[in-house]
C-alpha cells in the first residue's frame, strides 16, 4: 500500500489537471470500478440511511485529503509532499486514542517526536534546489501537506471504526462515490460545472487517470481496508 501511495504522487504531478477535477475523477472512476465489480460478484450491500450519511463524511474527508495532497504536489514537487505526508501518524497518534478510548502509546508518542524533528529539518534544514524554484512554493507546499496529513488521520481513525461493522469493499463503493457527488455539487455550485469544457479529459490524462483509478485508489483503498480489520 505504501508503494502504491507513493506512486500515486508521481501520478498526480503527470495529470494535467488541477488538484479538483484530479480528485473528482479519481473518486468518480475508482467508486464506478467498485461498484461494477460488487455489482457482477451480487455483493451490493445495503445501508441505513444513518451509515450512508456517515461513511459520506468520511469519504468527502478523504477527498479533502486528496485534494490537499494533490495540489501540494502541484505547487511544490512529490518529494515533497510525501516527506510531509509522513506526519500523519503524529496526528494519528493523538486522535485514535480519543475515538477508541484508550491512553497515548509511549511508542507512537516516540515515532511522532522522530516525526516532527523530521518536519523540522525539511522546513528549516538547507534550502532546497531544482525541483522547487520559488522557495514560497516550497512552504506552501509543506503547508498543504500537512493539512492533508492531518485529513488523512481523521479519515483512517473513523474508517477503523467503520470496517468493525461494514463490508469493506462496500464501504469503499459509497465512500468514493458520496465524495464524486459532493464534489460535482461543490463545482456546480460556484458555477464552475457549467462550462463544458471543465468536464473534459485531456487526452494525455487518460492513461495516468486509468492507473491512478484502479490501482492507486480502488485496489488501494480495498487493500487498506483489509489491512485495518486484519491489525484489530
Amino acid at each position: 500500500i505504501v508503494l502504491i501511495f507513493g506512486f500515486t504522487g508521481i501520478l498526480g504531478k503527470l495529470i494535467s489537471l488541477d488538484a479538483e477535477r484530479l480528485v473528482f475523477r479519481r473518486v468518480l472512476f475508482g467508486g464506478g470500478l467498485v461498484w461494477l465489480w460488487l455489482t457482477i460478484r451480487g455483493k451490493i450491500q445495503r445501508f441505513s440511511r444513518r451509515d450512508i450519511w456517515k461513511i459520506a463524511l468520511v469519504g468527502c474527508t478523504a477527498a479533502a485529503h486528496w485534494i490537499a495532497f494533490f495540489a501540494s504536489i502541484k505547487v511544490s514537487n512529490v518529494s515533497v509532499a510525501l516527506a510531509t505526508l509522513a506526519t500523519t501518524p503524529v496526528f494519528v497518534s493523538v486522535l485514535e486514542p480519543l475515538v477508541h478510548k484508550r491512553k497515548l502509546d509511549p511508542r507512537e508518542v516516540m515515532l511522532g517526536l522522530v516525526i516532527i524533528g523530521g518536519l523540522v529539518v525539511l522546513l528549516w534544514g538547507p534550502a532546497p534546489s531544482g525541483a522547487v524554484s520559488d522557495l514560497s512554493q516550497y512552504y506552501r507546499g509543506v503547508g498543504l501537506a500537512l493539512i492533508s496529513a492531518a485529513l488523512a488521520a481523521v479519515f483512517a481513525t473513523f474508517n477503523s471504526v467503520l470496517v468493525r461493522t461494514h463490508n469493506s469493499a462496500n464501504l469503499t463503493r459509497v465512500e468514493l462515490l458520496s465524495a464524486a457527488f459532493a464534489l460535482a455539487v461543490l463545482f456546480l455550485a460556484r458555477g464552475k460545472g457549467l462550462d463544458a469544457a471543465f468536464w473534459t479529459i485531456p487526452t494525455d490524462d487518460w492513461l495516468w487517470l486509468g492507473l491512478l483509478a484502479t490501482l492507486a485508489t480502488a485496489f488501494a483503498f480495498l487493500l487498506s481496508f483489509i489491512a485495518r480489520k486484519t491489525s484489530r
